[in-house]
């Protein structure tokens, strides 16, 4: 730009509307401003010749000899009269020369902006690139470099998800706090966000809260003030909108606080880039996860397979020599399966104990492929003082114990009893000893597949259920119908998933409002969360057990959760638990059957009276573990470990 005779080193801007420069380039040819008319546009004079006090300011639009094609707007200022018709017919003769010059002049330094510009995306583009093999970092690229190249305070990315958009990068967000844990969900009809993915195009809104489609409560919960947003698509090859980016509040550039057509040009630019970058990091992890899951599969299909004939019938053959008649307390919950001495192997339990609750006829179960079917899930369990094929086990007795205590059919319909048992069965398939922190935190192969689920191994466990029912002769739906057989599966997921703690904390209210109220069995709502109930309530069983069982089987767990503090302190993590703090575990059993165990066996009571035993029995384990705490630390050890 230029003013008098001096070059600016810098270009001014002026919004593309609400201003004089805007109105003659858009509507007028020619505008003549005087006097107090001069004092009313004092704001733009200055931006444009500085302080100073005019009298007269002709503003004219740049157009070529045949009127048709225009660069812009040419101001003149003067201080006294002037001569208006000879002012534009000298300007009129001097263009006929210089209007090639100035459209040559213009189109240098626009290609020299843009080969700025290619500089610059080329970077990026480099930086993305970088960053393929980590979804989350690479998103958190992409907000960064999008704030720097509008010059923006804040910048979201959302990832279209069938029906929602889902934020995992956002706001002030630093790249360390990137997780699924904290990302957040809209419905795509929603907010300035959702109108972008549905329609495809860019909004550039001036100020936010004046319009419609924005959102005032994230601000009110974030405290940030939203001025104004600049929210453009990120689409496929195919033009269907897979993201969206979102900026907000464009710092002042210029002169401008608001984002112009020139950040829009932009935008749209950075968004192929983007959608280059994301896809081939979504390539890159769905073929590393299809070799993970390979990988696995592979491993564990070699336990899978180690069952041979003589086994399955064997299973079948003596299966009534494990009846409750001849195994004694087998239909009582204080049931013993890891003290038990007259039964080794507990599959032929298992085998007897889905039979007599799931109706055979009704799901024409074949015994061969039941058989099969357990002991499959038998060698899916590793070795572990814990989560091994007898915590297993013992989770499917509390359940058939429910059904022998009480009619569950009054509760539930048969094939969410299958689902439960079946359940019970494969809710920690080759569980690893470790929880879902670790597995985050170590970033490893299971966290790599199922991270973005949210729960690792509780997702892990299903994905080896499905395993085992892919193995020939071990699909024990294969009869059921369509509909029965899409439900199984499904029912299956969300009860297996309700074992971890961190799922069973979100409905944990939902779940004793259901049980100060009446229970409905034909209510959808009502059956969803009480079988979210009684996953869990089997799952925590051991508390309810004997105080000598209970009191073992936690020690069985700390062994646990030391080898996992073992393994962190090799990975120069830190360790999460001490079993050399022995002080601490009767305030974590405590703690554990207060805040987590006794409410969900409450809860259980309320809305099926029979099953009051085991929160009694949990109660009085607490009595045990609160009497623990006046113990010395000698006899604590006295009194656990011999």
């Amino acid at each position: 730009m230029v003013v008098g005779s001096k070059i600016l080193p810098e270009d001014v801007y002026f919004e593309s509307s609400g201003n004089v420069i805007s109105n003659v380039y858009k509507y007028n040819k020619f505008q003549h401003l005087k006097g107090k008319d001069v004092k009313k546009h004092d704001n733009e004079m200055t931006k444009i010749f500085g302080k100073n006090t005019w009298e007269n300011v002709l503003f004219k639009k740049v157009l070529n000899s045949k009127q048709n094609e225009s660069l812009g707007v040419v101001v003149f200022a003067a201080k006294k009269k002037i001569d208006v018709k000879n002012i534009i017919s000298e300007y009129n003769k001097m263009m006929k020369y210089l209007f090639t010059l100035i459209k040559n002049a213009e189109t240098l330094k626009f290609e020299r902006k843009r080969s700025n510009h290619n500089q610059i995306f080329l970077k990026i583009i480099r930086k993305f690139f970088n960053n393929l093999d980590d979804l989350n970092s690479l998103l958190w690229a992409i907000m960064d470099e999008a704030k720097k190249l509008t010059n923006c305070e804040r910048c979201s990315v959302f990832i279209k998800e069938d029906n929602e958009l889902v934020a995992l990068v956002f706001g002030k967000m630093d790249k360390e706090d990137i997780n699924p844990k904290n990302s957040f969900r809209i419905p795509i009809d929603r907010g300035i966000a959702g109108h972008v993915a549905i329609t495809g195009k860019v909004l550039n809104i001036e100020n936010a809260y004046a319009h419609p489609l924005f959102n005032e409560d994230i601000d009110k919960m974030t405290g940030f003030i939203t001025k104004n947003i600049l929210c453009f698509p990120i689409k496929d090859e195919n033009n269907q909108v897979m993201a969206v980016a979102q900026l907000c509040n464009k710092k002042l550039t210029n002169g401008l606080s608001s984002f112009t057509e020139n950040d829009e040009r932009m935008a749209n630019t950075f968004g192929l880039y983007c959608y280059l970058s994301i896809s081939h990091s979504l390539i890159y992890q769905n073929l590393r996860k299809a070799s993970e899951r390979s990988k696995l599969a592979s491993e564990m299909m070699l336990f899978y397979m180690k069952v041979d004939k003589n086994q399955i019938n064997s299973i079948i053959e003596n299966s009534i020599n494990y009846t409750s008649d001849k195994i004694k307390d087998l239909n009582n919950f204080e049931f013993q399966p890891r003290c038990n001495t007259q039964i080794n192997d507990f599959t032929h339990v298992a085998f007897n104990m889905v039979l007599t609750i799931v109706p055979k006829h009704a799901f024409k179960i074949n015994k061969k492929t039941l058989a099969h079917f357990i002991l499959g899930v038998r060698n899916g369990y590793r070795d572990l003082p814990y989560h091994n094929w007898l915590h297993a086990f013992s989770v499917a007795h509390f359940f058939y114990v429910m059904n022998t205590v009480c009619d569950i059919t009054l509760y539930l319909d048969y094939i969410d009893i299958f689902v439960i048992i079946v359940s019970c069965l494969c809710h920690d398939l080759d569980h690893r000893g470790t929880n879902n922190a670790f597995h985050l935190q170590s970033k490893s192969t299971l966290s790599s597949l199922y991270s973005s689920h949210g729960s690792v191994m509780e997702e892990h466990h299903f994905a080896q259920t499905l395993n085992i029912l892919n193995v020939e002769g071990c699909n024990i739906f294969e009869n059921s119908n369509r509909e029965n057989y899409a439900y199984l599966l499904e029912s299956i997921h969300e009860i297996i998933l309700a074992t971890d703690l961190s799922n069973h904390l979100k409905i944990v209210k939902d779940i004793e409002k259901l049980a100060n109220s009446v229970y409905n069995k034909q209510d959808k709502s009502h059956r969803k969360l009480l079988k979210c109930l009684i996953i869990t309530c089997c799952d925590l069983c051991d508390v309810t057990k004997t105080w000598e069982n209970s009191k073992q089987t936690a020690l069985k767990v700390y062994e646990e959760f030391n080898a996992q503090g073992d393994l962190e302190e090799s990975l120069n993590q830190k360790r999460s638990f001490n079993l050399n703090n022995v002080a601490d575990i009767p305030k974590i059993q405590i703690q554990f059957l207060s805040e987590i165990a006794l409410p969900v066996y409450k809860s259980l009571s309320k809305i099926i009276p029979q099953m009051s035993k085991p929160y009694e029995n949990a109660n009085s384990n607490l009595k045990q573990w609160n009497h623990l705490l006046t113990y010395s630390i000698e006899d604590l050890m006295a009194e656990l470990y011999e």
